[in-house]
């Protein structure tokens, strides 16, 4: 196993970019020694993806739903020409 020196995820041992992330792994030097176990680094929660779906969700209410409500009343309106 590799750890993403990035997001901190496990990764198989022939993997050349994080699952995860998708950052480039950079491969452990082969040693005689043996090396010391490295902790997964975790990523710093920002909340973003949080304020992303509060936007979406408001989008949802503003757009989509009145459309949905529309054509539902309106069925006729939704069916596309044909010339």
């Amino acid at each position: 196993m590799i750890y993403c020196a990035n997001c901190g995820a496990k990764n198989q041992a022939n993997a050349t970019f994080c699952a995860n992330c998708g950052a480039k792994l950079v491969k452990p030097a082969q040693s005689s020694q043996p090396t010391q176990q490295v902790q997964p680094v975790k990523p710093a929660k920002t909340g973003k993806r949080r304020a992303d779906l509060k936007q979406v969700r408001k989008w949802d209410k503003q757009i989509v739903q009145p459309l949905q409500e529309y054509y539902k009343a309106n069925p006729d309106q939704g069916q596309q020409r044909r010339c």
